[in-house]
C-alpha cells in the first residue's frame, strides 16, 4: 500500500529506483514516454542539488548498476489478500488450491491470469461474507 501512495503522488509509475549505498531508495526512475501533456516535466518537483547530490550523481555515473533496483511489482492477488487481512493458507483453502500454488501466484514479478485474479477475489469476497 505504501507504493500505491507513492505512485499516486508521482503520477507515472516508476520502473525502478536509484538507491544509496545503504540500499535505501533515493530517486524514482520514470520512463520519458510516461510523461504526457497532462503530467509534463514542469509539473514534476525540482530541487537544486547540493554537494551530497552531486557526489551521488558522480558515483552513479561511474557505476549505475550498483544503484539501480527494480520497482516492486504490484501483485493484485497479494494486495487484495493483505488488505483483507487473510493468510495465504486461508485463501488457498477457499480457492481449493495448495498454499504453495497461491504463493507462486503471489510472487513478485508473476503476472497472474485475469481468470486466476477473479477466482481469488471471489474467494476473498466469500470469506468476508462468512465473517459478518
Amino acid at each position: 500500500m505504501q507504493f500505491e501512495t507513492m505512485k499516486l503522488r508521482l503520477g507515472p509509475r516508476p520502473t525502478g529506483f536509484l538507491t544509496n549505498p545503504e540500499g535505501k531508495p533515493t530517486h524514482a526512475i520514470i520512463p520519458i514516454l510516461d510523461v504526457t501533456e497532462e503530467n509534463d516535466w514542469d509539473s514534476l518537483p525540482t530541487v537544486e542539488p547540493d554537494e551530497s547530490d552531486r557526489a551521488f550523481i558522480a558515483r552513479f555515473h561511474k557505476n549505475p548498476q550498483a544503484y539501480l533496483e527494480p520497482a516492486p511489482t504490484l501483485n493484485p492477488i497479494r494486495l487484495a489478500r493483505l488488505k483483507a487481512k487473510v493468510t495465504q493458507e486461508v485463501l488457498a483453502n477457499a480457492m481449493d488450491i495448495t498454499p504453495a500454488a497461491l504463493s507462486k501466484q503471489e510472487q513478485e514479478g508473476h503476472n497472474p491470469r485475469p481468470r486466476t485474479i477473479d477466482r481469488a477475489l471471489k474467494a476473498l469476497g466469500g470469506l468476508k461474507s462468512q465473517k459478518k
